[in-house]
C-alpha cells in the first residue's frame, strides 16, 4: 500500500473529507487532491498534520511499518510536564525525574557522550504514566533530541522520554544508544550473529547502515534505554 492508499484509508476510516486534509495542514484542496492520487506526496510538516488529524503515526503514515496508532508512545495516563526545583512541592501522584536539557541525542549522525554530563533540570510526571510502560523513578530520563534523521517522527529540538530498564531490543522500537563514543536515536532490528540494522525515519537522507557482532564489540555498542514517548512541536 502507498503513502497516498493510507491516507486516503484513513480519511474513509475517519468519515472526513479533502477539506478537512486541507485546513488541517494549510494547503488547498487542489494540493490534497494531488496527494490522494499519488501524483504528489506530502512534505514533512503536512505529513506531521496530516498523522495528528487521523490519529496515527507519521512513519506508519509515510512508510506503513512500526505502530500505526500513537498508543504505543503515548500514555493516557501521560499529563504535561514542567520544570521543578526544591521550591515547588510534588504532589502525591508525582515524581520528578532528570531532563538533561543540553544532552543532545543525536537524531543525525551523533553527539558527544561527554554532554551526558551536562547540567540537569527536574520534570515532573505522574507515576501512573510510569507505572503503565512497566518500568520505575530512576530508570526514566528526558532530553533533547538534535538533529533531523527521525524526521517526521521525531523533530530536531523536541523533547524525548527515555526508559533505561528495557535491556532488550524489540525490532522497529526508537532505543538511544552509545556507539564509537557518540549517543544516537534511532530504530534498531536485531541481525544474526548479534548484528545489528540501524534505520532512520528520514531514510532518503539518512539511508541505513548495519552493525556486526563484532563491532559491537569493538566500538563499545551500549544500549541506554527505550524510546518511549516524545513531545512533537510545531516550528514557525
Amino acid at each position: 500500500m502507498m503513502i497516498h492508499e493510507r491516507i486516503q484509508q484513513k480519511l474513509d476510516d475517519k468519515g472526513l473529507r479533502q477539506a478537512d486534509i486541507a485546513r488541517a495542514t494549510g494547503k488547498s484542496t487542489a494540493a490534497v487532491a494531488k496527494w490522494l492520487s499519488g501524483q504528489n506526496v506530502p512534505k514533512t510538516d503536512s505529513l506531521v498534520k496530516i498523522a495528528q488529524l487521523f490519529g496515527v503515526t507519521p512513519h506508519w503514515l509515510a512508510t506503513g511499518q512500526g505502530e500505526m496508532t500513537l498508543q504505543s508512545n503515548v500514555s493516557p495516563n501521560f499529563e504535561p510536564v514542567s520544570d521543578w526545583d526544591e521550591s515547588t512541592p510534588l504532589e502525591a501522584d508525582e515524581l520528578s525525574i532528570p531532563f538533561y536539557k543540553d544532552f543532545g541525542v543525536a537524531c543525525g549522525h551523533g553527539s558527544d557522550g561527554v554532554a551526558y554530563e551536562n547540567e540537569m533540570r527536574r520534570l515532573r510526571i505522574s507515576r501512573a504514566t510510569i507505572d503503565r510502560i512497566g518500568s520505575y523513578k530512576d530508570k526514566i530520563m528526558a532530553t533533547l533530541a538534535d538533529g533531523d534523521s527521525m524526521s517526521p517522527t521525531i523533530n530536531d529540538g523536541d523533547t524525548i522520554w527515555v526508559d533505561m530498564s528495557k535491556e532488550t531490543i524489540k525490532d522497529g522500537k526508537i532505543f538511544v544508544f552509545e556507539y564509537g563514543g557518540l549517543f544516537m536515536c534511532k530504530r534498531l532490528y536485531r541481525l544474526p550473529n548479534n548484528g545489528l540494522r540501524v534505520v532512520s525515519d528520514n531514510a532518503d537522507v539518512y539511508p541505513e547502515w548495519e552493525i556486526t557482532g563484532e563491532e559491537r564489540k569493538q566500538n563499545g555498542f551500549k544500549l541506554i534505554g527505550w524510546v518511549w514517548h516524545w513531545s512533537v512541536m510545531e516550528r514557525w
